[in-house]
């Protein structure tokens, strides 16, 4: 039986190797939340910013984020953890279900530097209609259903980038 502890946010890339893929997915979202959306790189990769001065050695690179959005009258009666685990939920199918696409891989290959999102909108109904807005659009998302009783309790997109940004989330609410 696995057991999360904090030794585990210190993982190389070959110790992660060795860790089931549960655990591993576990690990992906808890440290996601802990590192920076930007790395950094030596300037000859491709896609670079200009970094801020002309003589540094190093730029910046934006990877592409996910977007989560979860329900406030949820988290104002349901335990924490309750939850962080509905997010979870919604963040892993999304990328299950875009596991193809080449952001998700390029989000995935950075693993140590994921970036998320997480918004509000106020209860069901809202989640309702950000769902439909972000189909309308085309973007590609999961609308977790907590199961047996049938409640829609967050979404997740795959990961874009912040300038390709769904207009159906620029006018909610960072989650507090």
């Amino acid at each position: 039986f696995f057991f999360l502890n904090w030794d585990l946010f210190t993982l190389n890339e070959t110790e992660m190797r060795g860790l089931l893929m549960g655990e591993l997915l576990t690990v992906v979202a808890l440290r996601s939340v802990l590192y920076s959306p930007q790395i950094t790189l030596r300037s000859s990769m491709s896609r670079v910013a200009k970094s801020a001065t002309s003589d540094s050695s190093e730029s910046v690179v934006e990877l592409p984020r996910q977007w989560i959005v979860l329900r406030k009258d949820l988290a104002e009666t349901w335990p924490t953890g309750s939850m962080v685990a509905q997010a979870c939920h919604a963040s892993i199918a999304a990328i299950w279900e875009s596991q193809n696409d080449e952001l998700t891989q390029l989000y995935m290959k950075e693993i140590a530097r994921m970036h998320k999102v997480v918004l509000e909108v106020k209860d069901d109904v809202e989640l309702n209609t950000v769902a439909e807005k972000l189909k309308s659009e085309g973007i590609i998302f999961s609308l977790w259903i907590e199961q047996p009783e049938n409640i829609p309790t967050c979404l997740a997109t795959k990961p874009y980038y912040k300038k390709n940004a769904p207009s159906a989330l620029k006018r909610l609410r960072l989650c507090s």
